[in-house]
């Protein structure tokens, strides 16, 4: 509790309570505190002589916070806080700090009503509020201040409001709301005027979490929406499904956690080069610039088809991790600017041949064949728990070290190519894995005067002829 006789303090100017988590309510009068200008949060109280009304007089700026807005009986009381004259706010959260399942969720939309701020408003939080639907004031355009909106835990809404016409709205989260089952394009337009702009024209950021009814995402394809979009998160909604397929100009960051019924197509973005999906959100990840990284998910095959559309230049780093789901990354797929490539633990993989730089592949034991031959680029190669593959190292004139550790996992590797590796003088096992039974050397390499000092009868060194592979092609 605060002291009793604060509304004593009549001269007060500033009342900075943030972080003040266990405060139960406000003190009795605050009204008589007509010179407070910071106020960083108003508790209501279940007594009129510390309940909303107690706002009315004073004209508070900057960031403010109300909250425990359940002890508001009426329309009546929260019209008193006189919350449109309060233009000096330029962030206000309007916060409900209990569920009930007696909500009358007529009267908590009045109350909403009344609480409608100044139109000089910039950043906009409403949690906990109980009524199944929203008000239209929150959608008008007359709101062109504002730049930032967040709905959290409301969890009787039916249907979001019409958002589309905020001009300088740049950031929007949405989360927990569970009856939530469709977006529409109701969401787009306010219904305004028949000459309305761009929907989302500013926005920049778009997040929904915590969605659990939330089954169709309509996106008209009529209207150039979300031109500004930068980044799109959607953690935990696990029963929507259809397909992303707008055209999303600006995307460059997108993540999944939790979307498994989104198996269709993902937003058309040219400039997208930070993608994170996986199944459970049970770990926060932030991928680097040029980054894709699936873990655990089924929307594999989505996000390659994704990946091959955006511009060439957007994507160096690809990671595959624990992905059961049949994969087939095809040439077409992968980007000309893939260096680093990361394969983990995934039992249906079909292989590309690639430019690359760099290939870690980890327990992938549906892949049998992987021909280097069109990796004319790559530098650094880790292979571990591969167990049905066999391998071929071809044309890597900058190639200097093979590191077989790895091999010795591969205990059913029978023949190992080396060929056109100039460069290659390195070989960190003093001994080969014992699966192997031939090492074919074609080509002059430092390695090889090494390798007869090995005296070991599977070595095949042979400076000119034709390789194992081109014995088969004539």
């Amino acid at each position: 509790m605060l002291p009793s006789q604060m509304q004593d303090l009549v001269n007060l100017r500033h009342l900075d309570i943030k972080g003040t988590h266990n405060l139960k309510e406000m003190p009795k009068g605050m009204r008589k505190l007509k010179h407070l200008n910071l106020l960083t949060r108003y508790i209501v109280g279940e007594h009129e002589e510390n309940g909303i009304r107690e706002l009315g007089p004073i004209d508070v700026h900057g960031s403010f916070w109300i909250s425990k807005l359940q002890n508001v009986n009426n329309s009546s009381e929260a019209l008193e806080a006189k919350m449109g004259n309060k233009k000096h706010i330029r962030a206000l959260g309007l916060g409900w700090h209990r569920d009930d399942d007696t909500v009358d969720v007529e009267t908590e939309r009045y109350i909403l009503k009344e609480l409608r701020p100044h139109e000089n408003l910039k950043e906009l939080s409403i949690v906990g509020y109980r009524g199944e639907i929203f008000l239209d004031w929150l959608g008008l355009s007359s709101y062109s201040n504002i730049t930032k909106l967040i709905m959290h835990r409301c969890k009787n809404c039916r249907e979001l409001p019409s958002l589309g016409q905020l001009p300088s709205l740049q950031q929007l989260e949405i989360s927990v709301l569970d009856v939530l089952e469709r977006i529409g394009e109701e969401f787009y337009k306010s219904g305004e005027s028949c000459h309305e702009g761009t929907p989302f024209r500013s926005l920049e950021m778009l997040a929904f979490r915590s969605m659990n009814g939330w089954r169709e995402w309509h996106i008209p394809d009529k209207l150039d929406v979300f031109p500004k979009l930068e980044t799109l998160i959607m953690h935990d909604c696990p029963v929507l499904s259809g397909d992303l397929s707008a055209r999303l100009p600006a995307l460059e960051k997108l993540e999944f956690w939790n979307c498994e019924k989104l198996a269709c197509s993902l937003p058309r973005a040219p400039k997208l080069h930070r993608i994170y999906a996986n199944s459970f959100q049970n770990s926060i990840i932030d991928v680097t610039p040029h980054e894709v990284r699936i873990q655990l998910s089924q929307l594999v095959q989505s996000v390659l088809e994704c990946i091959s559309h955006i511009q060439p230049s957007c994507i160096q780093r690809l990671r595959i991790k624990s992905c059961g789901s049949a994969i087939s990354i095809s040439g077409d797929y992968l980007p000309a600017s893939l260096q680093y490539l990361h394969i983990s633990d995934c039992s249906k993989l079909t292989f590309p041949n690639k430019l690359l730089t760099e290939i870690f592949m980890y327990k992938c034991d549906s892949v049998t064949l992987f021909p280097f031959g069109a990796l004319p680029n790559l530098k650094t190669l880790r292979i571990s728990n591969c167990r049905r593959l066999s391998l071929s190292l071809s044309q890597f004139p900058n190639l200097e070290t093979l590191d077989c550790k790895g091999l010795h996992h591969l205990t059913s590797l029978k023949e190992l190519i080396i060929e056109d590796c100039p460069k290659l003088e390195n070989i960190t096992q003093e001994n080969l894995p014992a699966s192997i039974s031939k090492l074919y050397i074609y080509g002059e390499c430092p390695l090889t005067s090494k390798l007869k000092k090995m005296n070991d009868p599977r070595i095949q060194i042979k400076s000119y002829g034709f390789s194992v592979w081109e014995d088969e092609f004539r």
